[in-house]
């Protein structure tokens, strides 16, 4: 079996899988989802560089550069902030409830001091359209307001970020795994850290769009990616998710784009064949032409009898 790090893909925790599910069957206000990471009374040390994904070994080259990525596409603060839908966040774009992170207050553009659970969604999503700017402490400059949490450590994210990467990886390689009679190189890393990516942004992003997952599971990877960045179909609107990152749904509909689905490469075979066939014959037929009349017909009665 393959494995990335020291993750064995397609076998996780149950009991992780098993919170993943209960998480995805809450809805509502992230605030007051059940906590699947609080944080612990008593902090650990700071750990040695890397050991985010175990031991003391060094982590594959593949889980760094997960890592790597969604760091980079996420950003890392320790302190609060608020996505593009206006959601606590934390970390490595980890997704906060009131038992991690305890009531966070804000300083409005008027000097006024309020609790961010009680601001209107609204209010909540405009202040996440804009960048995030860590100040001192736990302290997040963001739209005008001034946001007020406990500084959250760098062990306390890097322990959010490893299970929240390996959840998206199982999914992504689950997925993969589920795919594999359909596409060739499902399974290439270039592949899988787009689906990784994609799982730790949007959760299960399957259900968000059933079209493009359907079209995937059909073998149409174009019409996926058509799926994935519009609402319903070539020439409607864009997608909710292509207009708030657009730069990453495109780079997940290109991720779509570059999957090979095994049937065009068997067809591809057959149709080589065919042609190396219809050369061979028209090689022999040249061939038979050159003879005099005598020795095509000496030809003859040895192929034929």
């Amino acid at each position: 079996m393959a494995v990335y790090g020291d993750i064995p893909l397609g076998i996780f925790d149950p009991g992780v899988r098993q919170r993943q599910i209960e998480m995805e069957s809450q809805r509502g206000d992230p605030l007051y989802r059940q906590s699947l990471h609080p944080i612990p009374q008593e902090l650990p040390p700071p750990p040695p560089p890397l050991s985010l994904f175990g031991g003391e070994e060094q982590p594959d080259a593949f889980v760094v550069r997960v890592n790597e990525l969604l760091s980079e596409e996420e950003g890392r603060i320790e302190g609060a902030y608020l996505d593009s839908l206006g959601n606590p966040t934390a970390g490595v774009g980890h997704l906060l409830t009131l038992t991690e992170i305890g009531e966070v207050t804000v300083t409005d553009p008027n000097g006024n001091d309020r609790k961010l659970s009680e601001l209107p969604p609204e209010e909540r999503q405009e202040i996440g359209e804009s960048p995030a700017e860590q100040l001192s402490g736990g302290d997040v400059q963001q739209g005008g307001y001034t946001i007020h949490a406990p500084k959250i450590t760098s062990a306390v994210v890097d322990a959010w970020a490893k299970d929240d990467i390996a959840r998206a990886l199982g999914m992504a390689t689950d997925f993969s795994g589920e795919l594999g009679h359909l596409y060739e190189n499902v399974d290439e890393e270039a592949v899988i850290l787009g689906l990784t990516s994609m799982f730790f942004q949007l959760g299960d992003w399957r259900d968000e769009f059933p079209k493009a997952t359907d079209a995937l599971r059909a073998g149409d990877p174009q019409e996926a990616a058509i799926q994935l960045l519009t609402v319903n179909g070539e020439g409607s609107d864009p997608s909710l998710w292509a207009t708030q990152t657009p730069s990453r749904a495109n780079e997940a509909a290109n991720i779509f784009r570059t999957l090979k689905p095994i049937g065009s490469l068997t067809e591809n075979v057959n149709g080589l064949a065919t042609d190396l066939a219809g050369n061979q014959k028209q090689t022999q037929v040249a061939a038979r032409n050159g003879l005099s009349p005598d020795a095509r017909m000496m030809g003859d009665v040895l192929r034929y009898g």
